[in-house]
C-alpha cells in the first residue's frame, strides 16, 4: 500500500504582499479573504498542489486549490451559493483526489470528493440518510493508503464504525460493525503495517484494544486482548520500526512499550515505561531517529518524564538523559522533530523553563540549543518543522509575542527571522506544510487577519535527481486552459525525440503519444474525464511540465 498523504491546518490566497527578511528569507502573505481572514483548514498536498478549506465573506467556508501562486489559487466550488458555511474537515486523499466533509443543507455533513474542478466536486455518499450528519465536523480519525481511505462515520443503525472508500459511491462501504448494533466502536489511531491497517477500537466487550483490517469484514479482527475482560488496553502511538509494530499500552496490568508482529502470540512487552497518552491526531510521541525510537517516558523511579530511547529490546530501552535533575521533577520532552542528523525537541530543565533542545542520540550530545527568552520569561517554542536542513519554529520574544525563528542546532545559528511588527501586528501562529520547495505557515496581521504565509529560503538549491527539467513558463504554453475537447501545446523551439504524457495528480498515466519535431502540438482530450492534470513533454533536452484543467 502507498503511504498516506499527511494533512495539516493551513491555506493559500488571491492577493499577495511580499516581505523580505535579511534577503535569505522571503515572506509572502496570501490574502484569500481580504476583509477578515480566511482561517484556512486541512491543507492536503498532492503533487504540486495544495487543497484546503477557507472562509470567504462572499462564499462562506468552501474548498480551495492552489499551486502556490496568486493566479493559481482559486475557489473550487461554492457548494451552497452565498455566505453559508458548507465544508468541514479534510479527510485525506484517494487516487489523486481529496476527500472532505461538506453540508449541502439537504444531507448534513457527508464525505465529498474533489479533483480540483467544480464539475469534479460532488458528494460521494449520503451515509446517514437524510439531513443528519454522518461525521462530526471537527477533524475525525481517517487514514489513506493512497488507493483507499479508512474513516469513521455513523450511519445511524450501526453507530460510529470503520468504513472504507475508494472515492466512489459503490466503493464506499461499512467494513465491519465492530460494536454490534447502535454501539460505537470509535476506531482511531490508524497505522499501516505489512499490507494491513492497524487501529484501536472497542467492540463493547473487550474495551479499547488493538485491531487489524484488510478492508473486509472477515479480515477485520482484534489482534489481542491486552487487558482481558472489559478493561481497556489503552493503546497509543502505533509505530512501525524494524518490521515490527510498536505501541504504548497496558499488557497484563503493566503499562509500557509493546512489540507485535500482528499476532497475539507475537505480542510482548518490551519494557515497563510510561509514554503519556495521545491526546490529539497530531500528538505523535514516538519518533524514529538515527535507527532508534525516541519518546518522552517515565518508569517507576522518581526521575519523572524524560527523553527515552529504544532499539526494540529490553536492555536497549532506557532514559537517554535526566534533563531536569530535580527530585521528582520532569523535563517533559515534547514536539520531537527530526532535521537531518539532529533531533530537536522542547524541554524544561528546571532552570530555564521550556526551551529548545537538540540531541544527536547520545547523552553528552543532548543539550539546550539556546536560552531564547531568559528567566523569568517563558519562551514556549511551538510548531517545530523541518524545512531544508534547518528547523523552523515559533517562540516568544522579550515582549511575550510569538515570533518566527530558525535554528541549525547551534546557539549562533538560532535566530528570529520575523518578529512582531508594531505596524502590521504580525504574530506567528504555526501549523506548517512544505510544498514546491516552500514552507507555508499560518500567521496573523492587522491588515489581513488569520491567513496563510509563504516562506522561501533563497539559499536552498534543489536540483532534479533524474532527468533535467527546464523552466516551464518560458518554454511551454498550453491553450486553451481550461480545455475541453483538445489542447494545443506551443513550444519555444522544435525538440527531437519528443513525447507527450498526460498524468493525473496521483501520477497515473492518462495519455501518452509520440510527437513530431514541431513547435505546435495538438492533443485530443475527448476520452479524458474533467479534472486537473499535468502535461509532460519529454524530449532530448529534458522535460517540460505544465498544469492542465479539463472541464
Amino acid at each position: 500500500m502507498q503511504k498516506a498523504t499527511y494533512t495539516l491546518i493551513l491555506l493559500v490566497s488571491l492577493l499577495t504582499t511580499t516581505y523580505t527578511s535579511k534577503a535569505q528569507y522571503i515572506f509572502e502573505n496570501f490574502d484569500i479573504n481580504p476583509k477578515s481572514g480566511s482561517y484556512p483548514n486541512g491543507v492536503t498536498v498532492i503533487d504540486t498542489f495544495l487543497y484546503f478549506t477557507a472562509d470567504h465573506d462572499s462564499y462562506g467556508r468552501e474548498p480551495w486549490i492552489s499551486d502556490g501562486s496568486k493566479t493559481g489559487t482559486q475557489l473550487i466550488k461554492d457548494i451552497i451559493t452565498g455566505k453559508q458555511t458548507t465544508t468541514g474537515a479534510v479527510l485525506g486523499s484517494v487516487n489523486g483526489k481529496v476527500l472532505f466533509l461538506a453540508d449541502d443543507y439537504s444531507h448534513g455533513h457527508e464525505p465529498w470528493i474533489t479533483d480540483g474542478t467544480a464539475n469534479g466536486t460532488q458528494m460521494i455518499k449520503d451515509i446517514y440518510t437524510g439531513s443528519p450528519a454522518s461525521i462530526n465536523t471537527n477533524r475525525p480519525y481517517s487514514y489513506s493508503t493512497g488507493t483507499e481511505l479508512y474513516f469513521t462515520p455513523d450511519d445511524g443503525p450501526n453507530g460510529t464504525e470503520l468504513w472504507v472508500t475508494d472515492g466512489t459511491a459503490n466503493g464506499t462501504k461499512l467494513v465491519k460493525d465492530i460494536n454490534p448494533g447502535t454501539g460505537n466502536s470509535q476506531p482511531a489511531f490508524f497505522t499501516e503495517y505489512n499490507g494491513k491497517v492497524y487501529f484501536v477500537a472497542n467492540d463493547g466487550t473487550h474495551g479499547a484494544e488493538l485491531w487489524v483490517t484488510d478492508g473486509t469484514a472477515n479480515g477485520t479482527n482484534m489482534v489481542i486482548d491486552l487487558s482481558p475482560g472489559g478493561a481497556h488496553g489503552y493503546v497509543y502511538h502505533l509505530t512501525v520500526y524494524n518490521n515490527k509494530l510498536y505501541f504504548a499500552g497496558y499488557y497484563n496490568t503493566k503499562y509500557g512499550l509493546i512489540e507485535t508482529d500482528g499476532t497475539a502470540n507475537g505480542t510482548k512487552m518490551v519494557k515497563e515505561v510510561s509514554i503519556s497518552n495521545q491526546t490529539s491526531l497530531y500528538d505523535i510521541r514516538i519518533v524514529q531517529f538515527n535507527g532508534k525510537m525516541y519518546f518522552p517516558g517515565s518508569d517507576t523511579s522518581s526521575i519523572g518524564t524524560e527523553l527515552w530511547v529504544s532499539d526494540g529490546t529490553t536492555n536497549g530501552t532506557y532514559m537517554l538523559k535526566d534533563i531536569n535533575p530535580l527530585f521528582g521533577q520532569s523535563s517533559t520532552p515534547e514536539n520531537l522533530t527530526v532535521v537531518g542528523n539532529q533531533l530537536f525537541f522542547t524541554a524544561d530543565d528546571g532552570t530555564h523553563k521550556e526551551e529548545l533542545w537538540v540531541t544527536d542520540g547520545t547523552a553528552n550530545g543532548t543539550r539546550m540549543v539556546k536560552d531564547i527568552n531568559p528567566n523569568p520569561k517563558r519562551t514556549d517554542p511551538i510548531s517545530l518543522m523541518a524545512y531544508g536542513n534547518k528547523l523552523y519554529f515559533g517562540a516568544r520574544d522579550t515582549n511575550g509575542r510569538t515570533a518566527m525563528w530558525v535554528s541549525d542546532g547551534t546557539t549562533n545559528g538560532t535566530k528570529m527571522i520575523k518578529g512582531y511588527d508594531p505596524v502590521t501586528k504580525f504574530t506567528f501562529q504555526g501549523n506548517y506544510v512544505v510544498c514546491n520547495d516552500a514552507l507555508y505557515f499560518a500567521g496573523y496581521d492587522y491588515d489581513t487577519g488569520y491567513e496563510l504565509w509563504k516562506l522561501t529560503d533563497t539559499t536552498l538549491n534543489n536540483p532534479p535527481t533524474n532527468i533535467p527539467t527546464t523552466n516551464t513558463s518560458d518554454n511551454i504554453t498550453i491553450a486553451p486552459n481550461p480545455a475541453h475537447d483538445k489542447v494545443t501545446i506551443t513550444l519555444d523551439k522544435e525538440y527531437e525525440e519528443a513525447q507527450v504524457t498526460i498524468t493525473d495528480l496521483s501520477g497515473k498515466t492518462i495519455l501518452k503519444q509520440p510527437v513530431a519535431t514541431q513547435k505546435n502540438i495538438e492533443v485530443t482530450l475527448l476520452d479524458i474525464p474533467t479534472g486537473v492534470y499535468l502535461i509532460n513533454l519529454q524530449h532530448s533536452e529534458g522535460v517540460l511540465t505544465e498544469r492542465l484543467l479539463i472541464e
